[in-house]
């Protein structure tokens, strides 16, 4: 399938990639960007938190959290030309417009999804959260006890075919996650929606007014996508997977979809009866190109103008030779780790995996890595934030480089020694043997898997490597813990919240968890000591099971024990569920109050301890997260990448071709 197994497809091998409110009576402002160009004060009165674009308001200091400013870096002011068409190659078309079914999870669908339906906050460059003000005028936090959420919406919005956008269409909207939460991913953050207990319209459907069970740190995560209430029905759904509707959606973006080619292209035109301010380009076009060799060629003669492509030679040598184009490296969200799988013996032995990430040097995997030419480095210490997230603390301890001599004595510790050959073994003079799963035909896995198998067997290890696709991967051998450790791409989300579902309630079948962990009738009760943090209560019957994990359901989500196929998972070639067998009521109970905490340092600092946490246990040995070319044509401008699926889509509005440039751009 696709050679880097990258989640988005923007052009051969591209890659997919809190605000705060504060739970104090005094009044004082927390400063957050959320409009391009200002800086955007949450202004905090005993009852009331509303986002002003007042940068000049007084801050007072609080007693609990420092005042900061973010400031969004401000939309070019560079003349543009009224109108113009830019070209985006991407590698395929979506197959579905609806962001809740798997075929609408990819980044390319949801760039398209941001031109054409409105939202309420988008995910920009740094995982800034910038309010769409074209649709929201305001979101204010109005309680906290319980915690309520108020939106205004802009006078005016509508749908493209002229009805109103109004509280009914976020209501409606919510009631069908509700209605389907249980087959949605963590990273829709499923766990807002069903922790919100009302939904009331107010001033004649211009308000929404949200009230939560519990407090939701990430509730500016929610309706980032509002899609039309009349076709959220059993006759209107088809209609955002079928290609021939495409071009007749009722869009409440900037743009329409104006021609669809199946296997060829798509084209966004201006909305004409958009409310909000209209796109400086009248067309954006998405063309489907068959190789990267072809899409080098486009880009050397202005038929595409925009992709984003992993950095290689081959692309490296054509950005040298043409200063027509720009590349700008980015990093993605796609995080390749090494996953142990802690349930099943050797590997249940934290000193043994302890000692596996003592001798892997992840710097040396990365550069070593053939198809991987980047100047920009820095591995992943965090594993529920991306990389560079603010206030994310790195944890990894005595594991940011390889550490032979540490190694060693977790080797000892875990009970093997090595012979005269240079081979550990046990007591019994066992070989200590392992396998490592990697994907088959992934060129990049397969060099990393390299580097990982020479660093173990230099060191005494002996490594035996075991390809399938990665469809069989994420299909079977994870979710049922059949492999002892793998090579796995997994795609983190901006929400911390929805990365802790990486590491909470294990993804195995109940026959899985009989034989590897050995629970049996007899003692239902019996604790397990797999992670170095006591399970908890683990009985053999399968309601029983899954009644006991859902008791420590953290208000996460409703995440329940099953080993069938995630299809959102084989959707995005990647991992989204506990696959490792890790388990901690200790992480558990951190990432509860994390999650339930509005005060986002305090949130912030749950997260980190509870990653702490999981280093202890490593059940993850995270190695990176993949870097990426964006490549714009010079004279096309205010082409950023975001931290949200949709990439370097997420503003697509504020594109622009620039008034007389060096490089005309010509279609």
């Amino acid at each position: 399938m696709r050679p880097y197994y990258i989640k988005f497809l923007v052009v051969f091998f591209s890659l997919s990639a809190i605000i705060s409110v504060i739970s104090s009576s005094e009044s004082y402002s927390y400063a957050l960007g959320v409009n391009s160009g200002n800086t955007v004060n949450i202004i905090q009165n005993p009852t009331q938190w509303v986002f002003n674009n007042d940068s000049g308001f007084p801050s007072i200091d609080s007693p609990i959290v420092n005042t900061t400013t973010t400031t969004i870096a401000p939309v070019s002011q560079m003349a543009l030309e009224n109108g113009g068409e830019v070209t985006v190659g991407v590698q395929q078309l979506p197959r579905s417009l609806n962001p809740y079914t798997p075929q609408g999870q990819n980044s390319v669908a949801e760039m398209i999804d941001s031109a054409i339906w409105p939202g309420v906050f988008a995910v920009g460059s740094g995982d800034q959260m910038v309010l769409q003000q074209s649709l929201i005028q305001s979101a204010e936090v109005v309680g906290i006890n319980p915690q309520r959420v108020e939106y205004q919406i802009t006078p005016g919005a509508k749908w493209a075919s002229g009805q109103p956008i109004t509280a009914n269409d976020f209501i409606a909207m919510w009631h069908f996650i509700l209605q389907n939460s249980a087959s949605l991913p963590p990273n829709l953050l499923v766990s807002g929606y069903s922790d919100i207990s009302t939904m009331v319209s107010l001033n004649s459907g211009t308000e929404v007014l949200l009230t939560f069970t519990h407090p939701y740190a990430d509730w500016n995560g929610l309706f980032s996508t509002i899609i039309p209430p009349w076709l959220l029905t059993k006759a209107g759904l088809p209609k955002l997977s079928n290609y021939s509707d495409f071009v007749n959606l009722p869009s409440g973006g900037p743009f329409v979809i104006k021609n669809y080619i199946p296997g060829k292209s798509l084209l966004l035109a201006q909305n004409a009866n958009y409310f909000g301010t209209k796109a400086n380009l009248e067309y954006i076009k998405f063309l489907v190109v068959s190789n990267e060799s072809q899409m080098i060629r486009d880009l050397a003669n202005g038929t595409v103008d925009i992709s984003s492509s992993a950095p290689n030679s081959q692309l490296s040598s054509f950005l040298n030779a043409n200063p027509s184009v720009v590349a700008t490296q980015v990093t993605t969200s796609r995080l390749w780790q090494i996953v142990f799988n802690v349930a099943v013996s050797p590997l249940s032995n934290l000193n043994l995996r302890n000692a596996i990430a003592s001798i892997i040097d992840r710097t040396e995997i990365f550069w070593d890595t053939e198809g991987i030419i980047s100047s920009d480095f820095s591995m992943n210490n965090n594993q529920l934030f991306l990389r560079g997230y603010p206030q994310s603390a790195g944890n990894s301890a005595g594991f940011q480089q390889s550490n032979l001599p540490n190694a060693a004595q977790y080797l000892i510790a875990a009970k093997y020694h090595m012979n005269q050959n240079g081979n550990y073994i046990s007591k019994k003079g066992t070989p200590l043997k392992l396998t490592l799963l990697v994907p088959l035909k992934a060129k990049l896995a397969d060099a990393m898997a390299g580097v990982i198998s020479a660093e173990l067997r230099y060191s005494g290890i002996r490594v035996s490597l075991k390809y399938e696709t990665l469809h069989t991967m994420l299909d079977n051998s994870l979710p049922e813990g059949k492999f002892q450790f793998a090579l796995a791409p997994y795609d983190l989300s901006q929400f911390p919240v929805a990365n802790a579902a990486l590491y909470v309630n294990p993804d195995y079948s109940e026959a899985t968890l009989k034989s590897d962990l050995h629970v049996t009738k007899s003692n239902p009760n019996k604790h397990q000591k797999i992670t170095g943090h006591e399970s908890h209560n683990i009985k053999i019957n399968h309601s029983n099971f899954t009644n006991t994990i859902n008791k420590i359901d953290y208000g996460l989500s409703s995440l329940t024990l099953h080993s069938q196929s995630d299809p959102f998972s084989l959707a995005d070639d990647a991992v989204n569920s506990n696959i490792s067998g890790f388990q901690s009521s200790a992480v558990s109970s951190l990432l509860q109050q994390a999650n339930q905490q509005l005060n986002t340092p305090i949130s912030i600092s749950d997260y980190n301890q509870a990653d702490a946490l999981i280093w202890q246990a490593m059940p993850t040995l995270p190695l990176f997260q993949l870097p990426a070319d964006l490549i714009v044509r010079v004279g096309v401008e205010n082409v950023t990448y975001g931290s949200g699926p949709a990439t370097f889509g997420w503003d697509m509005a504020d594109w622009g071709i620039q008034l007389n440039s060096p490089i005309p751009v010509l279609h």
